[in-house]
């Protein structure tokens, strides 16, 4: 939780049902560092998905986290407003996350998981988000770029999509870009653009890439966010998961020792649960094309290759 200081401030929560004899929900909360890798924030176990447990997780969430202010969860999305769930109406720049995607990785990494009993599921999901905090904390540590791999890659992606397009200067920070016949306003000192991408993602895209490219401007690192830097991704990790004691050792309060925890009150869920989860059209960052296997070239396959006489 001190790591998402460091952080975007969007929560990503989901729920997934165990599946063993011992029923239940698993919920979580989640966000991104400043690498593009899941940071898990909270998680626990709940009957089942409804009004009272969403609001005793998002209670015990925000006592957590203390400062940080939680969403509550309403039925409809009129009832709450454009600004949690319009990308362009938030007042927070949520960047691309849009969408539930990275707690429904937590929930596929603990699919075996499930089956087991409360307390070793829990023991199993904490091993997984150590081992995350260990492995992104070191990766953090020696990385001396200023920005991580995902995103580094996302800087090279905007600025092949920019080599076709015009930019006419109308100051020295104002510039008009132009794309398949559609004007861009583009304005580097204010870190805006026209098309929203520049100021929601706080990462130059194609737009502003043009501009950069325009100005031979080759670093760029002043115009993106200091989520992405390396002061914010190695803050993210200072504070390390302590492992839990063996459970003999455990101390548990009297009070604690003398309550009766009965059985979670399980309620099947209608419709078939979903395994495979949506991917966002903006995860796939590579732009290599498929090859033909026939003749090696881009852009086709097999069946539509003309490179060689069809078999007569």
């Amino acid at each position: 939780m001190r790591g998402f200081e460091f952080c975007r401030p969007v929560v990503v929560v989901d729920a997934s049902h165990l599946s063993g004899a011992y029923r239940g929900t698993f919920v979580s909360a989640s966000t991104l560092d400043g690498a593009g890798c899941i940071l898990p924030l909270a998680y626990g176990i709940v009957d089942t998905e409804n009004y009272c447990s969403w609001t005793w997780f998002f209670q015990q969430f925000k006592n957590a986290s203390r400062e940080i202010k939680c969403v509550l969860v309403k039925e409809y999305l009129q009832d709450v407003g454009y600004e949690r769930w319009s990308r362009s109406h938030a007042t927070v720049n949520r960047g691309k996350m849009m969408t539930s995607n990275i707690a429904e990785c937590i929930n596929g990494c603990l699919v075996d998981a499930r089956q087991l009993p409360v307390i070793d599921f829990l023991e199993e999901a904490r091993i997984l988000f150590g081992s995350w905090n260990c492995k992104n904390g070191e990766i953090a540590s020696y990385t001396k770029e200023t920005l991580g791999r995902k995103f580094e890659e996302i800087l090279i992606i905007n600025a092949s999509k920019c080599a076709t397009m015009k930019v006419v200067a109308s100051s020295e920070f104002i510039f008009s870009v132009y794309e398949g016949g559609i004007r861009y306003i583009v304005c580097l000192e204010r870190k805006l653009c026209s098309c929203g991408r520049f100021q929601h993602d706080e990462i130059p895209y194609a737009h502003a890439m043009a501009v950069l490219k325009k100005k031979i401007i080759k670093d760029v690192h002043p115009y993106y966010s200091d989520y992405y830097k390396h002061d914010a991704l190695t803050n993210t990790y200072a504070v390390p998961m302590e492992p839990m004691p063996n459970k003999n050792d455990w101390t548990a309060p009297e009070c604690v020792l003398k309550e009766v925890v009965l059985p979670l009150r399980y309620k099947k869920m209608p419709s078939r649960p979903r395994k495979k989860r949506k991917k966002n059209p903006d995860e796939k960052l590579s732009t290599k094309m498929n090859c033909c296997g026939r003749c090696g070239q881009e852009g086709h396959n097999i069946k539509t290759c003309t490179f060689f006489p069809k078999d007569s």
